[in-house]
């Protein structure tokens, strides 16, 4: 495999080495696949992303001294950290981070947060819409709340263009920043996008709860990774058995049509919407300070599964936790300002359509 680039939105480039192996590229071309450029930037200020396989950790980054053992990892205090087990190593370097790895375990917006929240950006969970006239509606919320069937609507129906449906990026000068990706359909996604289901065919349910249990618990599961693992056979055959929380994954374009996105706009409202147990919905305002806190938690909830990661970098000092809570807090607190902040309240067994209509009543689109 040839070198690969991503250049997110000239904040951040994202470069992957040849040897890296092919379950891990295919990883990140889900998570950053639209970003994908032809060279390297040139411009060497820019921080950076280098992945690199994991044997190579070895012949480039010995230490000379003895490695700090934090729980089941271990690391350079300062420098890097190691997950054995995992077959992954973070460094930080001048430029930004180095990411040595073996498995498609590597969640590459983690590290890309902690660089663009530097630079007064941060991720959030959301989806985005953008009218004609510029301004962007930012739709936040806990998964399965509603927000792809809402996109789907507002781009399908009234024509509007979309800057992401599950991530999308604030700045602090209040603008959204397109994160477009492949949608990822789920069993709840069925009603809003029926023709796409029955297009590819898509089963109602994946039993990925039941298949992730029958993996974990399977009779000598630990024997037969020890004899994978020394036979060299082990990532591939877990890339193939890994069972997957969707059921499918449909480009922008396949869904939408060409000119369907747009790059970046001004934010002009942000709505919260929570699923509650009432029977009515609600819309009210939500104070900046209450809308940061959850915008906060919701995406570092979304990245629980490697937060131990991001977690295991402050411990040993590589990354300053403080200083990022500090800097994704400040962004966020500048980017809601001054907006049309709303708190949307669902009820939980509404479905896509009557949440549609009533933010159709409600002027959304």
């Amino acid at each position: 495999m040839s070198q690969r680039c991503y250049d997110i939105h000239g904040l951040v480039e994202i470069v992957i080495m040849p040897r890296v192996r092919p379950e891990i590229v295919r990883e990140i071309e889900f998570q950053i696949g639209p970003f994908r450029t032809d060279s390297p930037a040139r411009d060497e200020r820019r921080p950076r992303i280098l992945l690199q396989p994991y044997d190579e950790f070895y012949a480039d980054d010995a230490e000379g001294r003895s490695a700090a053992i934090f729980y089941n990892c271990q690391g350079g205090t300062g420098s890097y950290l190691k997950d054995e087990s995992g077959r992954l190593v973070v460094k930080q370097d001048e430029a930004g981070f180095r990411v040595f790895a073996d498995y498609a375990n590597v969640l590459i917006n983690l590290y890309l947060q902690v660089l663009i929240a530097r630079q007064g950006f941060s991720m959030v969970h959301a989806a985005a819409y953008k009218k004609p006239e510029g301004n962007v509606t930012v739709l936040a919320g806990a998964g399965g709340i509603g927000k792809t069937a809402v996109l789907g609507y507002a781009v399908r129906e009234r024509g509007l263009q979309h800057l992401g449906d599950d991530v999308v990026i604030l700045s602090g000068d209040g603008r959204c920043l397109s994160f477009p990706r492949a949608f990822v359909l789920k069993s709840y996604h069925r009603e809003g996008y029926a023709d796409t289901f029955r297009r590819l065919r898509l089963p109602r349910w994946n039993l990925y709860s039941a298949k992730r249990f029958l993996i974990d618990n399977a009779p000598l599961v630990g024997l037969t990774k020890s004899l994978l693992r020394r036979s060299g056979l082990y990532y591939k055959v877990a890339d193939a058995l890994r069972p997957q929380p969707f059921l499918a994954t449909v480009s922008p374009e396949e869904l939408f049509g060409r000119n369907s996105i747009a790059s970046e706009g001004q934010i002009a409202r942000i709505a919260y919407m929570d699923r509650t147990e009432g029977h009515t919905f609600e819309i009210r305002p939500i104070s900046p300070a209450a809308l940061v806190n959850r915008l906060f938690a919701v995406i570092h909830y979304e990245w629980k599964d490697f937060l131990t990661h991001l977690v295991s970098l402050g411990a040993l000092n590589v990354v300053d936790l403080p200083l990022y809570c500090e800097q994704v807090t400040a962004t966020l607190k500048s980017a809601v300002a001054d907006k049309e902040l709303l708190q949307v309240d669902i009820p939980a067994k509404a479905t896509p359509d009557r949440l549609v209509a009533f933010l159709d009543e409600q002027g959304f689109f």
